[in-house]
C-alpha cells in the first residue's frame, strides 16, 4: 500500500496487486474524502472533481505498463 497526497491536498491510498517484479495485474484507489464525482476532472465539466488524483491519467498509465502480449 502506498498513501499519497494530490497536489490539491486530497489524500489516497494505492495498493497494487500481482507477482512481485512484475507489473500490477490490478490496482485499488481509495480517494478519502471523496464525493461520487470523477476524480481529477475538468472544473467545467458535470460530475467531476478537479481537486482529486487524475484518474484518467493513472488509468493511462497503469495499461500502458502492462506488457504485450501475442503476435
Amino acid at each position: 500500500q502506498q498513501q499519497g497526497t494530490a497536489p490539491s491536498g486530497q489524500r489516497h491510498t494505492r495498493s497494487t496487486h500481482g507477482v512481485p517484479g512484475q507489473p500490477p495485474l490490478a490496482e485499488l484507489w481509495l480517494l478519502h474524502g471523496a464525493g461520487h464525482a470523477w476524480s481529477g476532472g475538468s472544473a467545467a465539466g458535470s460530475y467531476t472533481d478537479p481537486r482529486g488524483v487524475d484518474a484518467s491519467a493513472e488509468m493511462l498509465r497503469f495499461f500502458l505498463a502492462q506488457p504485450r502480449r501475442g503476435g
